[in-house]
C-alpha cells in the first residue's frame, strides 16, 4: 500500500483499499490477490445497494451547521 493518507479504512480500521484519482475524481483501488479494481463512489453504492446511482449528494460542514442553528 501507499502512505497510509491514501489507505481508506473501515471505521473498525480493515484496509478496503487506496485513495486513487480516476478521470479527475476520488475513487478506490480495491485488490484482492491478482486482481486489481478502481471503483468510483457512485458504483460502490450500487454494488450495495443493488440500484443505479446518478450521483452522490455531499453535506458541505458549513450548510449542514446553519441548519443544525
Amino acid at each position: 500500500m501507499k502512505d497510509d493518507i491514501d489507505v481508506v479504512r473501515t471505521p473498525k480500521g480493515a484496509c478496503l483499499g487506496i485513495r486513487v484519482m480516476i478521470n479527475g475524481r476520488t475513487g478506490l483501488r480495491y485488490k484482492a490477490g491478482k486482481k486489481v479494481d478502481e471503483l468510483l463512489p457512485e458504483q460502490i453504492v450500487e454494488c450495495i445497494s443493488g440500484m443505479p446511482v446518478d450521483y452522490i449528494v455531499y453535506k458541505n460542514e458549513s450548510t449542514s451547521k446553519d441548519k443544525d442553528d
